[in-house]
């Protein structure tokens, strides 16, 4: 049996695209290049499903088919689950999907600045959605340049942010 602590959050099944079962899987292209197989969250139990096909749609996203998804409503029904990975392929990978990091307190100069609620992925310029104590959004643009140190075990982002970004919007 597949348990949550031997996979990484890889990605997320968007949309469909087309009418044979086919999805726009969001994340990490590199590491989805790796793989034979995703893993699904089926109510509980981690669910590998083996890629039949797949392509580049652009830098961030893949249409991708699995084996017993063939029609679109099938297809349908998975949209929104997000996609797991075994964690061998991560250590692998050169880069870790921004999804990855939901969930991760964010530091900056040490400092607890919030956790990371959501991805906006919806531009080129990926932001990290952070929700601090007194229950206020900052966005945080994605940028490798700003992060200094990531504990994967701790689930913590240390980040060197220039200075006046998160006052931008006061």
């Amino acid at each position: 049996m597949i348990t949550q602590q031997e996979l990484f959050l890889a990605g997320k099944i968007s949309r469909t695209h087309g009418v044979s079962g086919e999805w726009v899987c969001i994340g990490n292209t590199d590491v989805l290049d790796e793989c034979e197989y995703i893993v699904l969250n089926m109510d509980g139990l981690f669910v590998p499903f083996f890629i039949t096909s797949r392509r580049y749609q652009n830098d961030t996203a893949w249409l991708m088919q699995v084996e017993g998804i063939g029609t679109e409503w099938k297809a349908k029904a998975l949209v929104g689950k997000e996609v797991y990975l075994p964690l061998s392929l991560q250590e692998e990978a050169e880069q870790v999907s921004y999804q990855y990091f939901v969930g991760f307190d964010v530091f900056n100069e040490g400092l607890l600045v919030g956790k990371i609620e959501e991805i906006n992925d919806q531009t080129d310029n990926v932001l990290f959605c952070v929700v601090t104590d007194s229950d206020e959004m900052v966005m945080i643009p994605a940028v490798e340049d700003f992060i200094v140190d990531i504990d994967h075990k701790n689930k913590a982002l240390y980040l060197d942010l220039p200075e006046g970004l998160l006052t931008i919007n006061q």
